[in-house]
């Protein structure tokens, strides 16, 4: 099944609150470390939102904590996120 772009970017900003590109657009030019500590702030970000009972803010936030941590931190080789 074929995924259009417009059901990627639906789904991206209900997962996500964004898109993933504007994710990586985010991320040009940091490197593991840096990325390491966004989403050690993005985690303290999502704790803050679940104490406020913003939960659905806090699942996005984690969400693309996630994204980060996958695409950039655990990767190999460079952190361009492709």
């Amino acid at each position: 099944m074929n995924i259009t772009e417009q059901e990627k970017k639906e789904w991206d900003l209900q997962c996500y609150g964004c898109t993933s590109q504007a994710l990586r657009t985010s991320l040009i030019g940091t490197d593991k470390d840096e990325c390491m500590m966004i989403v050690g702030s993005m985690m303290s970000d999502a704790q803050e939102e679940i104490e406020r009972d913003l939960n659905e803010e806090a699942r996005q936030t984690l969400n693309r904590a996630k994204f980060i941590l996958f695409n950039y931190v655990m990767r190999d080789g460079d952190n361009d996120g492709n």
